[in-house]
This record gives structure tokens, sequence and C-alpha cells, in this order.
């Protein structure tokens, strides 16, 4: 068949985990659970798993047999099981514990066989049918009463039962369709059906939504009702009546209402689906198992029917499974190849499709041609590329079909493109497009869209650039390579044109985003995608550009749907977490009502852009790139590698069913916990999860899990999930179809709500909850903290007794060493007292013994200083008469000699009258310090030289080094010289003849300061250490020097360091090697100088006074 009828079949078989093949029996529960009785077990159905129940020979509580023929399930949740040889089961699905009833030979009160092939669940007694005859099973008593042809029975072989209402039911046997009550003696016949009337023996027994009997023989389905209380057969359907396409002799099986007034039969050879119009039974269609096509039938022997609540169909075979047909998604067209047709498709591969001004129906392939289909007719004519034929299809690799204003419609190929004519003689001519020479107008490129704009112009797009063609003179204008910094290729790969409200083209290219074209000014504006901006295109391959009804551009990209808001110059994505099919997004299409049709690389999802959500059809089919159309009264034609399909979107079904959510499974530490299993030394589900009215765990059973489904089978895959635990959770989270499982860690213990909601696939919710207890631990409890808080306060109650106890020892026993220790004490502090009074005692004889020493120290220094004033007087009048003498040599030449030295000794005796003096002035704090700028440098070697005499007379070797840098500086040279003198002085005094003597002037910098720094170094005998740190005491002079190696009162040192304090420098002592003295004298170098570096010199030289001559040693090398 070119085109199939509007329905397709998904399939389950073993390899969907279906215990056997062949479904003899289908039921729904009352928790919308589906259930099949197959020739190996039960089996239990919920969307997308099966569970299976077989025969346990060591479980008393499993089922009797495997081979299950038929399946009816009543309102106490209880399923009723018919078995070939094993006789009846009920099964109770809130426990999933089987009770089995088989017959027994000589027992009245059994089951009349155990050959089950009917069952009918009622109020007052469960109807069974067997091979033998009718048992009547008592819900209290659980005993049977059994009938045959003896008792009134047409026949021993019952072959189907339907309740009637008020306690009748019909009974068909092999003579015939009885209705029958029950009475006190027995069976009591209130209507009857022959053979005769209902075309053979009925195998099937049928009620539909009027209340009317169907009979199902072998040969006729017949309807029944009452008129004027007689049952008259108002239709009938039968194989001599039957439509041409459903072959002669087919045998009925069995007859299900899916909908009011749509009647499916199952035969021997397929499916046939009657619809009831003007009291007439009229085929709608036939359908069988097609070897290519996997949305076909299984198989053919259709041997079970059920339409569930949902109204979806489910269809049993023998040997081939089961099969569901989803009547809301079927209302479409499929057209496809068919292996061995004539009247078919010549390729599955569609690349383009679309209908033309007449109605027919084009479909180009990948290599394969063209194809027109006369929907009408059904007939299908292929047209092949013949180089040698005038008007034939110039190449057969067509990529794009277009219907332009004027319902011209046009074909694109690899090297060009050509007008579709259907001439007079009813003949399809294709005219190649001319160049303006009259000419086959030739593109090195493959045509990949065509598009005619607001102003009648028409585009090209080509893997190669953008053409403008003009079709009445044949001039095409190339456009490409606007991207100048983009290498020539993806740029110019012209996938998909649209035009917007401004007139301006976006083009979606195959890699380089979408370019927005100014016609008129050939001005470009390029959107690409920018990583990490959400802002930009999803993607920057591009299938497919369309501007809908409202002026809105919307691009089908490799990465999701794209909206374009052009006062914002952003773009919008939406994808498969917002419920797109799938994020290759190839064709894009508008119905009548605002929704947009989006072909993909999974299926076709119907978008609402006032809502932004998504509903999904045909899903599993991967459709093409530019293989989508829409016709003007908005018929849909989409193609991919499976054929292409037709439909019109108002033809679609809205699924309104409110899907019930089931708790399915519980796993306890990953393990499946049953119905009446012992774990832990106790039972965790009394009854099966569906039926659970509370969840009850221990402390340690907190890892667990909650499978769940929600039972809309229409589409399965399609159905969301959402769960939430309240106490835990604040937020629905989301679960996927395939795992439908909320698991729990670690829940502490309490009571939580486990809330589900399930949707089917057009977003109608249902919802569950399981309340969900975990107890606590003996030692969480209430009870046991409150008995912790006793036991507690009693031990503290206990505890404070014995401290308070002990505390009153104690305190006893301190008092008592209290009272020992306060005599002690006062005896203590009575000798204290006596020794604190002797100490004031001494301490005032101290006190008047330093006054003393202070006045002594004081006349002392007032009669040095009285000596001194008059020994300097005399000395000023001595040396002044010598100079004059000495100056004038007015004396002899031998007294020369005697002069100089009472000169010399006349002037360091003035020199220790003036240094006493000084001492006098530096401690009372007279002495001035009167700095002023000088050559350093020059002011030593000015000084050497005054001692020029002295280095003769003892052949010293004078080494003098005061090449420094910057010796310009500030210092008092009078104080500076004084101290110089001294150490020299101390250096001539104790150096040997012809000893050597160093003189040397340096930088320094000592904590951030820099410091002038001058070392006089001599070559005597050295100091004993034991006296080194009493060198600079007043009037100390050493055992050498009392010896009589040098001469001096013991105040030259001290008085150089009293002037190096008072000058804000250090003066220090070093021992050198062989025993040699080094005396070093530093102050402040300062280049400027101001009032407040008077006073700051003044501070230092207090604050060095008790640490100089430690810290001098660490500036010496």
């Amino acid at each position: 068949m070119a085109a199939q009828s509007p329905v397709t079949f998904e399939r389950y078989s073993t390899l969907q985990g279906l215990p056997q093949n062949s479904i003899f029996s289908i039921a729904q529960d009352a928790s919308g659970f589906i259930w099949l009785a197959t020739y190996n077990g039960l089996s239990r159905f919920d969307g997308l798993e099966f569970l299976s129940y077989q025969p346990d020979h060591g479980n008393p509580g499993g089922i009797s047999s495997n081979i299950t023929v038929t399946l009816v399930a009543d309102a106490r949740h209880h399923l009723w099981i018919g078995t070939t040889g094993s006789g009846l089961a009920e099964f109770d699905t809130r426990t999933l514990l089987f009770e089995n009833y088989q017959s027994v030979n000589g027992k009245t009160d059994l089951l009349s066989g155990n050959d089950v092939n009917a069952i009918l669940p009622l109020q007052q007694g469960i109807w069974v049918g067997t091979t033998v005859g009718l048992s009547v099973l008592n819900p209290e008593s659980l005993r049977f009463t059994n009938f045959s042809s003896k008792d009134g029975l047409r026949g021993n072989n019952v072959l189907s039962l339907l309740d009637n209402g008020g306690g009748e039911v019909w009974v068909s046997t092999s003579n015939g369709v009885q209705l029958v009550s029950l009475a006190e003696g027995g069976l009591t016949e209130k209507a009857v059906l022959l053979p005769a009337q209902t075309g053979g023996e009925v195998l099937s027994l049928f009620r539909d939504t009027e209340e009317r009997l169907w009979t199902v023989s072998a040969r006729e389905v017949a309807c029944f009702e009452y008129r004027e209380n007689t049952l008259v057969k108002t239709r009938s359907f039968s194989d001599a009546s039957a439509s041409p396409a459903i072959p002669a002799g087919t045998l009925f099986n069995v007859i299900c209402e899916r909908a009011p007034g749509e009647f499916w039969v199952g035969t021997q050879n397929g499916l046939v689906r009657l619809l009831e119009k003007n009291q007439n039974l009229m085929v709608d269609g036939y359908f069988v198992n097609q070897v290519y096509d996997d949305k076909s039938l299984p198989g053919n022997h259709i041997i079970s029917l059920l339409a569930d609540s949902e109204g979806v169909l489910w269809i049993g075979t023998g040997f081939n499974g089961l099969a569901k047909y989803d009547p809301y998604k079927q209302p479409v067209i499929r057209y496809m190849q068919t292996p061995g047709s004539q009247n078919t498709l010549h390729s599955n591969d569609i690349r383009s499709v679309s209908e033309d001004a007449q109605g027919h129906i084009w479909a180009g392939s990948r290599n394969q041609g063209l194809d027109y289909i006369n929907p009408q007719t059904g007939k299908i004519r292929h047209y092949f590329a013949d180089p040698e034929q005038e008007g034939s299809l110039p190449d057969n690799g067509v990529r794009v079909l277009y219907l332009d204003k004027q319902d011209r419609l046009w074909v694109g190929y690899s090297r060009g493109f050509a007008q579709i004519d259907i001439n007079s003689g009813n003949e399809v001519v294709f005219q190649p497009a001319l160049d303006e020479k009259g000419q086959i107008l030739s593109f090195p490129e493959t045509i990949y869209t065509l598009f005619e704009d607001s102003k009648d112009r028409f585009w090209v797009g080509t893997t190669g650039g953008l053409v403008l063609y003009d079709r009445d003179t044949g001039e095409a204008e190339w456009i490409r390579n606007w991207d100048a910094h983009l290498p020539s290729g993806r740029q110019d790969f012209i996938r998909s044109i649209c035009e917007d409200d401004q007139g301006h083209l976006w083009l979606a290219t195959d890699g380089e985003g979408v370019y927005r074209f100014n016609p008129e000014t050939r001005a470009m504006k390029s959107h690409r995608q920018a990583f990490g901006d959400s802002t930009t295109l999803s993607h920057n391959k591009v299938y497919v550009a369309f501007k809908d009804k409202d002026d809105h551009i919307w691009l089908g990209t490799h990465s999701g749907l794209n909206s374009y808001n052009p006062e914002t110059d952003r773009f919008y994505h939406f994808t498969q977490d917002d419920g797109l099919s799938n994020n290759i997004v190839y064709g894009i299409m508008q119905d009548q009502r605002g929704f947009l049709w989006l072909s993909t690389a999974n299926g076709l999802s119907r978008f609402d852009p006032s809502s932004g959500t998504f509903k999904i059809y045909l899903s599993g089919f991967e459709f093409s790139d530019d293989a989508f159309s829409m016709n003007e009264e908005g018929k849909i034609y989409v193609g991919g590698l499976n054929g292409f399909f037709a439909f019109h979107p108002d033809s679609l079904r809205e699924n309104r069913f409110v899907p019930p959510v089931r708790f399915t499974r519980l796993r306890l530490n990953n393990r499946m916990v049953e119905p009446g299993e012992v774990i832990n030394d106790r039972v965790i589900l009394p009854v099966s999860l569906p039926h659970l009215d509370e969840l009850v765990l221990q402390h340690d059973e907190n890892f667990f899990s909650v499978e769940f489904a929600a039972l809309s089978y229409a589409s399965p895959l399609q159905n969301r999930y959402y769960f939430r635990l309240d106490g835990l959770h604040t937020q629905w989270i989301e679960a996927s179809h395939a795992e439908r499982v909320a698991v729990f860690t670690s829940l502490p213990p309490g009571r939580y709500v486990l809330r589900v909601r399930g949707s089917n696939a057009d977003g109608i919710w249902g919802a569950a909850s399981l309340p969900i207890y975990i107890r606590p631990a003996f030692y969480q409890t209430g009870w046991f903290k409150a008995l912790i808080v006793l036991i507690f306060t009693g031990i503290i109650f206990l505890l404070s007794r014995l401290r308070l106890r002990s505390l009153t020892r104690q305190k006893i026993r301190l008092q008592q060493t209290v009272d020992e220790k306060t005599d002690a004490l006062q005896r203590q502090n009575r000798l204290l007292a006596e020794q604190r009074d002797e100490i004031e005692r001494q301490s005032h004889q101290v006190i008047e013994m330093t006054r003393m020493v202070h006045e002594a120290d004081e006349r002392k220094l007032r009669f040095f200083t009285g000596i001194s004033h008059e020994i300097r007087t005399p000395l000023t009048l001595i040396l002044g008469p010598l100079e004059q003498i000495i100056e004038k040599k007015q004396f002899p030449a031998s007294l020369g000699p005697s002069l100089e030295r009472i000169h010399r000794n006349a002037q360091g005796l003035l020199k220790l009258v003036s240094q006493l003096l000084d001492f006098r002035k530096i401690d009372s704090g007279m002495m001035p310090l009167e700095p002023s700028r000088g050559d350093i440098s020059k002011f030593i070697h000015e000084q050497v030289e005054l001692y020029a005499e002295l280095f003769h007379e003892k052949d010293l070797r004078v080494k003098v080094d005061t090449n420094i840098q910057k010796s310009d500086c500030y210092f008092d040279h009078d104080l500076v010289g004084k101290v110089f003198s001294n150490m020299l002085t101390n250096a001539i005094k104790y150096s040997p003849e012809d000893g050597p003597i160093s003189i040397s002037l340096s930088r320094g910098d000592k904590q951030a300061k820099s410091f002038v720094q001058l070392r006089v170094t001599d070559s005597g005998s050295g100091i004993p250490a034991a006296e080194q740190s009493r060198i600079f005491e007043r009037f100390y002079r050493s055992r050498e020097a009392r010896k009589g190696q040098g001469k001096g009162a013991g105040i030259g040192l001290a008085f150089s360091r009293e002037l190096a304090r008072l000058h804000g420098g250090i003066s220090c002592l070093s021992i050198l090697v062989k025993k040699a003295v080094l005396l070093c004298f530093a102050f402040p170098y300062r280049k400027n100088w101001t009032l407040k570096w008077t006073l700051k010199w003044t501070w230092m030289a207090c604050r060095w006074r008790m640490s100089l001559v430690l810290a001098d040693r660490i500036m010496l090398p």
C-alpha cells in the first residue's frame, strides 16, 4: 500500500520482557495495571516493565499452572485466572498471594473441571465456565455449585460468560447462548440464542456502552437488543459482507469497543475496525502484519482484545506477542516504500516533500528521483533523470521543492533548478531555469533552498552562496563571501531563507550562524554563537529560518529552537530540557491555531509560543532537513529516512485522561522487598506497595528507594514525573520516565509523606502520596530521653549532696588551717615589722651617709675647681712670657730644649686644668654644644700636624687614613678636637719608640643612621681584660700606668667619653691582636643643622649613656 491508514501499533514481545508471546487474555485491575494471561504465566505491565508470576512448587501461595488462558479483574483488587489443566486461581493483588481451586473426581462441591474457558466475578458468586460445565463459587463458604446439561445448560462446554445485571448471566455453550439465573432448584433459563441466530457457536460475548449484546462466532459478529421484550438482531458483520480487503474465509475470535461506535474485531487473519454509521457496521480498516513495517501488527492471529480506561487498545496475538494502539497519536497517513508493490514510493529516504496547486503530492528522494502521488486515486508515478528525453527530470538528487505565489512548483537539485509543469495532456514536463541568453542555467553548487520575497524577487540558496534570479529575464546575481575575514565555505552554505517584517532576509548557514541581509543596501549583519553568552545563538549550524504570523523570527539549530527579540537583539533558547523532542531542529511550520510544528532528529514537536510548552508526536522517527511543508489548508507534510507523513493538526486528539499514579516497588538497601517477606525479623510490607497505607521502617533501615509509575499507556515514554518528600524537601524533584524512582539515604527518624506527580504525554497530571514513618532507635525516643533526664537529674542531685558533704568537711579543715596560718602570719608580721623598723633606721643612715658623701664630692669638686682656677691664672702668666721668649729666641741655644719642655709641660698642665673645669661644666649641664659646618677630614689632618714634634721625639710611625666621601658635615670643632687630642695623646703616651700609630676616619651606618667614626690605634702593651671595663672611669689609671709606664691623672679618657656623649656620639675601647689598643669615637653625620638636631643629639647622649661600649664594638671591624 502506498499510504497506510492512520493506525500504527507498538509491539511488545519476550524481547521487552513478556514471559511468552501468546496473549490469551488481557485485563486491567482496579489500580490501573494491565495484566496478561500467557502460555508461560501471568504478567503485570505498568507501561515500561513486565512483572511475571509463574508456578513455584515450594510456595503454597503461588499459581498452580503457567498455562493461563482467561483473566478477569474484580472490584476487590482480585484477579481470577483460568488455566488449562490446573483449574481456577484467585490472585490477591494486595498480598500477591494465589488461592487455587481445582477439580477432584468425586468432589461435587469443588470446581467442575480443570480446563477453564470463562470467568465472571459477581457479588453473589464467581461464575466459572469449564469444558465440562458451569461452576459458581460461594465467596463465603468457598464451595462450588456445579451445573451441566443435566441441570438445564444447553451444553457442557461453556465458552463465554457475560453479566446481564439483576443476577442474570449470559452463558455461551457449543449449542447456543442462554440467559440464566440462579434459583433454589438450579438454573432458570430466561432467553436463548440458537447457533442459527449467531452464525455458529459463540466464542465471545460482549456488552457495549449502550448495553447491547454482541456475539462473536467464527463466521459472524452480531448485535442483539431488546425490542418490545424480544431479543432482535439489529446489526451483523460476516465474512461474506466484509470489505474486499479482508480475505475470504476469515474467522472471527473476539470483539471490543474502544470508543462509542468504534468496534475492533480480532480474527485469525488480522484486525478489523468497524464503525457504526446509520445503523450499519462499516469497515474502517483492516490491519495485518507488514514484514518491513515495525509499526504494523506483530502477527495476524488476534485472540484477545482490551480497551483500557484511557481508551488505549491492547491486542493479544497467538505466538507474536502484544500490540498496543494509541488513538491519541494516530491521525497521520504514512507514505513509504512497499517492496513488491508497483504503486509505491521508490525510496524511503525523503529529502523534500510538497503539495502543488492541484493538491498533488511531490516527494523528492536523495538519489532516486521524484515521486508524484495523487491522493484521490492513490496512484503513484515516478520520474527519473533521462538525458535522452526532453523535459525529463534534470537530476535524480532532488534537494528542494518550492511552490511560489503564482502556484508554480519548482524543484532544486545538485546543479540547478527547474519548474514542474503539467501540460494539457496531463504530462509532466520539467523546464530548467534559463539564463539571459536562453541557455540552461547551471550552477557550480547544489541548490539547497528557494524563496520568493514580498517583492516577488526569487532567491536561490546554494552551498556556495546566495543567488538573486529574475524569472523573466533569466539574469542571475551572485552574492557571496560577505564576511571577508572568514574563509569561503560555511558562510556561503545557505540552508534556509525567510523574510522579516522589515523586508530583510534571514539566511541560515551551515556553520556560521545566521545573517540578516538587506536586499536594498546589500548590508549584512551576522548573528553567531558566543560561548558562555546565553543571549546569542545556541549553535552556529542553523537548519531553518522561519517568520511566524506575528512577525517573530524562529531558528532551528543543531542545539534547539531559538527565538529572536529585535528590541533587545538577543535570542531565547528552547531545548529538550524544556520538552522539545530532540535538540536538532530541521523544520518549522505554523498551523492555523498559532502552534509551531518542529521536525527534529527524533520525532515531531508541537510548540505553543504563548505558554512555552511542547507536545511530542511521531516519537522515534528521524526526519530530514528541508523535508517539510504545509499547504494552504494547514496540512503538514514531514519526511525522513522512513518515508513521509501527512496529517492536519486539527485532526489530532488530546488525551484528557488523568493517569493514576501508583507506587510499584520498594527496595531496602538495594534489595527488593516483597509483600509478606520477613526482613530483620519482621514483615515490612503486609500488603503490596500500591495498597500500602503507611510505610514503617526502623531507624537503621533509612537507605531505601520507592519506585512509581503513572499508568498512562498511550505514550509512556513521554510521561513526566516529579516527587517530593514532605519533611525533607521544599521543592519538587523531577524523575525521568526511565528511572521513576525516589531514593533516600540516612533519613533521620520522623514522619514523612512521599508525594509523586505523574502526567501523560499531554500534560494531564495525576498524584499519589505514601506516608513514611522512620521509627527512632530506643535511645532516640521521647521516653528514653525523659528517662535519661531523670537519671542525670538523680545523679546530679546525689553528686551535689555528696559534694555538699565533702565541702562541709573541707570547710572545717580549711578553717582549722586558716586559724593556724593566721597565727603563723601574725607572728611573721610582728617579725617583719621589727625588720622593717631596722631597715628604715639603716636606710636613714645610708641616706645621711649619701648626703655626706655628696656634700664631700661637691666640696671636692668645688675645691678642685677653685684650685684649677687658682692654678690656671699663674699658668697663663707663665705661658705668656715663655711663649714670647721662645718666639723671640732671646736665650742661649743650650736652653732651647729646656724651654720647649717647660712650655710643653705647662701646656699639659693647662690642659689638665681645663679638663677639670669642663668636667664641672658637664656635670652641671653648662657645657654648650656649638656645631658648625666643616671638613672633618681636613680638621683631623690639622690636629695630627699639631703633634708632629711628639711623633718625632719618639720616632713614631703614624699612618693617617681620612679618605671618606662627603667629609663636609656639622660638628663641634672644639669638642671633637678635645676628644681626638685625648685619644691621640693616650696613643703617643703608651706606644713604644719607633712604634706604629694608626689614625683612620670613616663613615658607618647603625640602625638606619649615618655616623662619622674616628679610630686611633696604638702599639702599646695593652690593657688587662679585668681593667678594660673601668678604663673610662674618672681618675682611674691602669696598673701599668701606675707602675710608671704612662703618666697621667686618669681623667683624659673619662673626659673624652663625656664629650662624646655630649656630641651625641660614643667612644669605645677594643684590644686588638698583639695587645694593641683601639680607641674609637663616633658621632652622627649631618649635612644640615637645626635646633631639632641639637635637642635630639642631647637626647641621644642621655639614652646611650648606659650601653655605648657594647654597641660601639658592634660597629668596629
